[in-house]
């Protein structure tokens, strides 16, 4: 590992068109505070290329340096490889020692714009992430907590008929997080990394007495401490105070000031630790909290919280994507970043859409390929349009569902569809029948909508030639029933059963690898945004699918018969609708024309029934 270290320092000076004595002078100027240095040197590299992965393994020597001098120093000083071997004897011996090759990469910019680095240290190489095991998990919050806490205190006063107050939202940060906390001492033969010095121009060793970020079970060793803190805060002080990591987070009434915070920065004093006040967030009404904006002035009028995703963040990845899809490139490594980013970002959205869109980017994370695909133009579009001001609808937590009121206010709907094709002499397709059927109970008033229709053929030019099309039925009568229905469905939670398993597949993961089925699942889920509902899908098998009978004319009997035996009171009244699917003309593909066109036929709908209610009054 030293000579690897060695050698790829070597041939990045060489690479690079500079002399080993520049390189030095650059990383002792650097070492002393100069880190212009560093920028003065690569920009006077011939090779840009090799300029940048130069100035990748200055930062790795300056950072790792910086660490040793903080106080406390959060890692030892670094040791040459003798120094390194003579400390290895003394613990265990040098067999069991495993120092992790550290690199340095960017992560993004800082709100100046200026780019973000940080090293990141290689356990995966070195065997220790493959040789630990992690029975224990955390079980980290979500999001949504401080909205949760925020409801939870507010109906305590209301339940009580007690004046309800302002509730707000605080944020600290753990100082030195993981460092911090030490390991075990058995474990400081894997608590080592190794980089190159330009310095000194050989490979150095350093211990960290803390974690790493790198190491698998360093997230779980950790946050036994911020838990304990949280859990002490709130026995012994009675405040709502919760972690996530090495942020915490505390939601108080407007009357508590700042006494969660000063609650938790003394037990953490006690414990030996503190918070960062750099960081902190005073209690206010509003603030970014685990990457989403949470937004309590709503809470004490109309027990109602808002969540809406970073845009700053949100702008950060869209244009990160359109870097590499300009470049024609995703790397497994940007793919990865991106997944884990976006995941977070999309699971703030109604129905966590767009989640399942970045199928394609997790899939390119656990491969070797690096060109950007069409798949990922469709990932794309999709998160461009969620996210777009115009469209972006806030998450609204309200208290009833924290208390099961609205458990049955659902509509339960069931599809399917179809296919019969025939074929003349010689094998050439003369008629197809795509047909598709939808039926939709409304457990607020027992009604029952049912509709079915067939495909048009003008659905069939977007599609390849298949043999049949019933994937293409199922998930196209799936926006039909959006589109045919849209005052029924706007503002809804429903749940959805399907009996065929791709289609649900492709409906629930929001994905799909082909690209005419990746246009349907887009169009659906963008409806469902549209529409603001709520989605559920489950699997029924086609005994059980009451659409399924009306797909196929030698089941029409057993609807009959079935109606007939099912109590009166369970159906107040059965409504025969036209099922209508939306004229997908030339522009299918442009997801935001769609998502205008769906809120424009919504928005006609209610007032054709507003005019309507005029007319009767």
């Amino acid at each position: 590992m030293a000579r690897l270290a060695a050698r790829a320092a070597k041939a990045a000076i060489a690479d690079a068109g500079l002399t080993q004595a520049q390189v030095q002078a650059a990383a002792r100027l650097a070492a002393t505070g100069d880190e212009k240095a560093i920028d003065q040197l690569v920009a006077g590299a011939k090779n840009p290329v090799a300029g940048v992965r130069l100035k990748m393994l200055l930062l790795c020597e300056n950072m790792s340096q910086k660490e040793s001098r903080t106080s406390p120093p959060t890692m030892a000083a670094p040791k040459k490889e003798r120094q390194y071997e003579a400390w290895a004897e003394d613990n265990g011996g040098l067999g069991s020692a495993r120092p992790a090759r550290r690199h340095c990469v960017q992560r993004g910019f800082k709100d100046d714009g200026t780019p973000k680095f940080r090293c990141v240290d290689d356990f995966r190489r070195n065997g220790v992430k493959q040789g630990t095991t992690t029975p224990e998990t955390v079980d980290l919050p979500s999001f949504l907590w401080p909205a949760w806490m925020a409801l939870i205190i507010v109906r305590a006063f209301v339940k009580r008929r007690l004046f309800v107050p302002i509730v707000t939202l605080g944020l600290d940060d753990m100082k030195m997080a993981y460092r911090m906390v030490n390991a075990s001492r058995r474990n400081h033969v894997t608590s080592l990394v190794a980089w190159f010095s330009f310095v000194f121009m050989c490979v150095m060793v350093q211990l960290a007495p803390g974690h790493f970020f790198g190491v698998k079970a360093a997230n779980n060793n950790f946050s036994r401490v911020p838990r304990l803190a949280c859990h002490v805060t709130a026995i012994f002080f009675l405040v709502a105070v919760f972690h996530y990591v090495d942020d915490f987070m505390n939601v108080d009434t407007v009357w508590g000031k700042r006494t969660a915070t000063k609650a938790l920065a003394l037990v953490l004093r006690m414990m030996g630790y503190g918070v960062e006040p750099s960081k902190n967030k005073k209690n206010g009404l509003s603030h970014k909290a685990i990457g989403a904006v949470t937004d309590l002035r709503r809470v004490k009028a109309e027990q109602t919280v808002e969540v809406s995703p970073d845009m700053k963040s949100v702008n950060k990845m869209l244009a990160s994507l359109r870097r590499q899809k300009a470049a024609k490139q995703c790397l497994p490594s940007e793919a990865e970043t991106v997944v884990g980013k976006s995941r977070w970002l999309t699971s703030q959205l109604r129905a966590r859409a767009g989640t399942a869109a970045l199928q394609p980017f997790a899939q390119r994370s656990q491969e070797t390929k690096t060109e950007w695909v069409e798949e990922m133009d469709h990932s794309l579009e999709f998160l461009e349009t969620v996210f777009d001001p115009e469209f972006l609808t806030k998450l609204e937590i309200q208290a009833s569902e924290l208390t099961g009121d609205d458990a049955l206010d659902n509509l339960i709907m069931w599809t399917d569809a179809s296919y019969h094709s025939i074929k003349d002499a010689d094998g050439m397709v003369i008629s197809r029948e795509c047909l598709g059927s939808v039926h939709i109970y409304d457990q607020r008033d027992g009604k029952h909508y049912v509709a079915y229709d067939r495909l048009p053929d003008l659905y069939y030019r977007h599609f390849p030639t298949l043999d049949q099309y019933i994937g293409r039925g199922e998930m196209g009568f799936g926006v039909a029933a959006l589109w045919s229905f849209p005052l029924l469905f706007m503002n809804r939670k429903v749940i959805h059963f399907i009996d065929n398993t791709q289609a649900l597949s492709n409906m629930v993961n929001g994905y799909s690898g082909k690209p005419d089925m990746a246009r349907l699942v887009n169009m659906f889920h963008i409806a469902l945004l549209a529409l603001n509902v709520e989605w559920y899908g489950e699997w029924c098998p086609s005994k059980a699918n009451i659409a399924d009978i009306m797909t196929r004319p030698e089941r029409f009997h057993e609807l009959l018969e079935g109606l007939q035996t099912l109590p009166k009171e369970i159906f107040t009244e059965i409504i025969q609708a036209e099922l209508r699917l939306p004229p997908l003309g030339d522009n299918w593909t442009d997801l935001k024309a769609w998502m205008r066109n769906v809120r424009a036929h919504a928005d006609k709908a209610v007032a054709e029934r507003e005019g309507q209610r005029s007319a009767e009054a």
